[in-house]
């Protein structure tokens, strides 16, 4: 049995993470079956949201990570964004080369290839390499942290202890053409079994079996909040969809069981179809951006009454440093 722990900052306060998957207006698009934005080689994400989030943790004194999605670097106005991110003290960590879907169905030297170049052309915009990794559609397998781990990443963070997502993302891959129809629910049962047996707090994942505890391995697996007992996520995407209560439910079981906060939005979060002129029935984007800003700040007010916020990097490092990760017994 494991037991729980809790990292600390040394005024006793326990510190939590926060980050934005920051998925190009492209990839949002191609979950749609659209493949052309309209924007003129323009990408609002970069443009809009990522400064607005920016300033959004600038005022409310947050540091966070930012997942990037690689062959975005490519862009001048991309590279000036990321390393805005940088100068303002968030980290930059690693959402894959092209934001394929159906992760875990690529061909183990695919995900190589994938995991290999994306390190690359984030290290060349940043002048230093990526030190965390999430998945696109947080679709994680075996070989994904097998990969991760030899590269020296020091941790994941793609695990989602929600068990009716993957029948959810594997039924949204219908009308994608990059994933074969014959292919689409391989391995489904065993994804649902993850979900429900895997640990809700960060852990060394096992060889061989990623969803469990063992001290195996170097790297970190650090999953994403759901609601303790439910499994239900209550990041934006799923307030957008039931109401901001169910931030308010999943902090507090979340901080009455005693568990670790790692809460995460989306960059289309910051973007509305009022102002910025978007047209796509996307999760959020008919909600105006004074509403949705008003809505983050509630957020990251709560979380600061309780929490810490710091980058998943610094996190992982103190636990380490505080012998945090206990090993099973």
């Amino acid at each position: 049995m494991g037991h729980k722990h809790k990292m600390v900052s040394p005024d006793k306060t326990p510190r939590c993470t926060i980050s934005v998957d920051v998925d190009s207006i492209d990839s949002v698009l191609k979950f749609y079956g659209k493949k052309e934005s309209g924007f003129n080689g323009k990408d609002p994400v970069y443009e809009l949201a990522v400064p607005r989030f920016l300033k959004l943790f600038d005022e409310r004194g947050i540091k966070a990570t930012f997942f990037v999605v690689a062959s975005d670097c490519r862009k001048p106005a991309t590279q000036k964004a990321v390393r805005e991110i940088i100068l303002k003290g968030h980290e930059v960590a690693n959402h894959s080369l092209d934001h394929r879907f159906a992760f875990s169905l690529m061909p183990k030297s695919e995900k190589y290839k994938d995991i290999a170049e994306s390190t690359q052309l984030i290290k060349d915009t940043c002048g230093e390499a990526p030190v965390g990794f999430r998945v696109p559609g947080y679709d994680v397998d075996e070989e994904t942290i097998e990969i991760l781990d030899r590269m020296g990443y020091s941790y994941d963070s793609s695990l989602y202890k929600f068990p009716a997502y993957p029948l959810m993302r594997r039924a949204s891959y219908v009308n994608l053409d990059e994933v074969p129809k014959s292919r689409i629910f391989k391995n489904l049962p065993a994804e649902v079994f993850y979900s429900i047996f895997s640990p809700m707090e960060p852990y060394t994942p096992s060889q061989g079996r990623f969803w469990r505890k063992s001290a195996g391995r170097k790297i970190l697996e650090v999953p994403l909040s759901v609601v303790p007992f439910l499994g239900m996520p209550f990041n934006t995407t799923f307030l957008f969809l039931m109401g901001p209560g169910l931030f308010d439910f999943g902090l507090w079981s979340t901080r009455a069981r005693g568990g670790n906060l790692n809460y995460n939005f989306h960059s289309t979060d910051m973007l509305s179809s009022g102002s910025d002129k978007l047209s796509l029935n996307h999760p959020g984007f008919r909600l105006g951006l004074e509403r949705k800003e008003e809505m983050f700040r509630d957020i990251l007010d709560k979380v600061k009454r309780y929490y810490e916020p710091v980058t998943l990097r610094s996190f992982c490092d103190g636990l380490r440093a505080q012998n945090m990760l206990r090993r099973p017994v």
